[in-house]
């Protein structure tokens, strides 16, 4: 019996990692360590990522999806805020070369506001040639990733 609930808490506690805001800094032996802050959605099969432009100067959003078929599919986003959806109609998102990475083109700083406070994300993402898809993050940790993100201490 001792053995089952350790396992479980083991279980609990692993899940309860994954199902939010991440945050490490990166030195690869050869670029400036950078910052970086990462959730997974609550498939586990995508995750959204904060980045710092270098060109602008703000910190952006990245979702790694699988494989995005547009080059500039539109996108949604709605955060759930003290238990009520905010609304972001973007234009568009711009997906990578090899299709795999995506991103969100709006400066955290727009959002920001409910970024930090929501409890859950959820990004739409329409294509016109592979449909609508909709991806859910858990929040928590976001505010402490986005300060992070800006040069604060985790």
């Amino acid at each position: 019996m001792k053995k089952q609930i350790i396992m479980l808490l083991a279980l609990v506690s692993g899940l309860e990692l994954s199902a939010q805001w991440q945050m490490k800094t990166v030195d690869n032996g050869f670029d400036e360590p950078f910052r970086v802050a990462y959730s997974e959605s609550t498939t586990g099969k995508e995750f959204i990522k904060l980045y710092n432009s270098s060109v602008s100067g703000y910190v952006g959003l990245l979702m790694y999806e699988g494989y995005m078929c547009a080059d500039n599919p539109g996108v949604e986003m709605s955060f759930l805020v003290n238990g009520k959806w905010e609304k972001y109609e973007l234009l568009y998102g711009v997906t990578s070369e090899d299709k795999k990475l995506f991103y969100i083109l709006t400066s955290v700083k727009s959002i920001e506001t409910d970024f930090r406070a929501a409890s859950m994300l959820k990004i739409r993402v329409t294509d016109d040639h592979c449909g609508t898809e909709i991806y859910e993050f858990n929040m928590k940790g976001s505010a402490a990733a986005l300060d992070f993100m800006l040069g604060g201490q985790p």
